[in-house]
């Protein structure tokens, strides 16, 4: 999540158009990250292709002297685990094992065993770059 923030400090005007002013900047974040975020073709751990992409949201907050707008991707495995973030930062080589007495297997039947060694993932920069390409637009 990226967060934009508006201080309730300002006065008059400057408050009103602080916070829209940054609602709009959070917005043109999503569009951006939405661009940006990679498609798998078939989807992943069953769940359809543009799954993350579709996750992608602004969520409006405050607390304290300040309000916020965090903008990012939701999306979850079914464990729980943010997976847009190895989109975006890669992961490095890892083991993956069965979850039950069963063989692991890709998209097409092969099977593979129960524990694979899985060679990592490369970084694929959708928030970071999303953020790069709003910088210095007029809201």
């Amino acid at each position: 999540m990226v967060r934009f923030v508006w201080d309730r400090g300002w006065e008059g005007t400057l408050k009103r158009e602080g916070k829209s002013r940054v609602a709009a900047a959070a917005g043109m974040g999503r569009e951006e990250m939405k661009r940006n975020m990679p498609v798998s073709e078939d989807g992943s751990g069953g769940r359809p292709p543009g799954y993350a992409r579709a996750s992608v949201e602004v969520i409006e907050g405050g607390s304290g002297p300040g309000y916020y707008f965090d903008a990012g991707a939701t999306a979850r495995t079914e464990d729980g685990f943010p997976y847009p973030a190895v989109l975006e930062f890669g992961s490095a080589p890892h083991v993956i094992t069965s979850k039950g007495d069963y063989p692991l297997r890709d998209k097409h039947g092969n099977v593979f065993g129960k524990t694979v060694n899985h060679p990592g993932t490369p970084e694929y920069a959708w928030c970071r770059r999303a953020i790069a390409e709003i910088e210095g637009r007029e809201l």
